[in-house]
């Protein structure tokens, strides 16, 4: 073989290579970005839920309050939790639309939340004296609810799955990462 075919040879094996490592290192940065976006949505998601969750305990503080003291200024403070609570689940609705488990579970959610609002709205039209045996079991009836543990328990479901996809996603990133390296070096 002469010389200047050898290294023509060489020359073409070292520019397939290049390209090779190129378009590697390439597609592997573009799965990095791709996945960088989904961490970024799947931390706003987690957010959101722990902001769900603290507004139905805001929410339940704040008709506790009415229920015990029956004034006015806690009725705002109830409306204000409750409203921002339902913008907050439109959020989570449309972040989580692309899975069909966190849709089911924030549909159970909402249901669960509407019939919590519900139970609260009848616990308030009761009028019995403040300390009456009356009133004392309206307080009770509020206490005993399940509405806030099942409400709490999906919320927590949620954030677990949410968390478990944010470890996926960290680690396919960091695997696009190690090949994008072995590709360069």
């Amino acid at each position: 073989m002469k010389l200047t075919t050898r290294i023509t040879l060489v020359f073409l094996i070292s520019v397939l290579a290049i390209l090779v490592s190129a378009w590697v290192s390439h597609t592997n940065t573009e799965k990095i970005n791709e996945t960088r976006n989904w961490v970024e949505h799947t931390q706003v998601v987690i957010g959101r839920l722990d902001r769900l969750f603290s507004l139905i305990k805001e929410s339940e503080t704040f008709m506790r309050g009415i229920l015990v003291t029956r004034e006015a200024r806690m009725t705002a403070g109830y409306e204000k939790a409750t409203s921002e609570c339902r913008g907050v689940i439109e959020e989570v609705k449309s972040l989580t639309a692309d899975n069909p488990l966190q849709a089911q579970r924030l549909a159970e959610f909402q249901t669960l939340y509407e019939a919590r609002l519900g139970e609260w709205k009848e616990l308030r039209a009761v009028t019995a004296p403040i300390g009456s045996a009356s009133w004392q079991e309206v307080l009770k009836r509020s206490f005993e609810s399940q509405f806030a543990t099942k409400l709490k328990n999906l919320i927590e479901d949620m954030k677990l799955d949410e968390q478990n996809l944010l470890k996926a996603r960290t680690q396919s990133a960091l695997q696009s990462v190690e090949t994008s390296q072995q590709a360069t070096f």
